[in-house]
């Protein structure tokens, strides 16, 4: 999704950086986020929430502080609330002077509203921050029954 995210803003003339890759790459793209756009700097950083494959070593979440954003757009909901949490809150820091605002993006029809009514229904009765996804929870979310 990320992918796909970046290449429409660069369509769009937008610039972009991305936190997938190595650790090198990781820190360019920090850098071209930190430069003024004047100077050839991003105005937009894609940041995966999971590491993985795509994330290559870590989400992108984990230990950021990113006070040059204002606003935080959350493509892929994650079956964990607090996850999504840390990464929005990682633009609302100590050093922050703009308001700042999050967009979660979800696709309707698709796995990401069950996620997304799965996550409501388990924080709505009292679970954890982190609940567990039990097998019966993954057979409803793939077979929406």
């Amino acid at each position: 999704m990320l992918k796909l995210a970046g290449e429409a803003l660069s369509a769009h003339g937008v610039a972009v950086a991305s936190l997938i890759g190595s650790p090198a790459l990781k820190r360019d793209a920090l850098a071209a986020f930190s430069t003024p756009v004047v100077d050839g700097g991003a105005t937009a950083l894609l940041v995966p929430l999971f590491g993985g494959a795509s994330g290559a070593g870590g989400g992108g979440a984990a230990g950021l502080t990113l006070t040059q954003a204002h606003t935080a757009f959350l493509l892929e909901p994650a079956l964990q609330p607090g996850i999504e949490r840390q990464a929005a809150g990682r633009i609302a820091r100590i050093g922050q002077t703009r308001p700042t605002r999050c967009v979660r993006l979800i696709v309707g029809g698709t796995i990401e509203c069950k996620i997304l009514a799965w996550q409501q229904m388990r924080l709505a009765e009292g679970a954890s921050a982190a609940p567990q996804l039990s097998l019966n929870d993954f057979v409803q979310l793939v077979d929406g029954e």
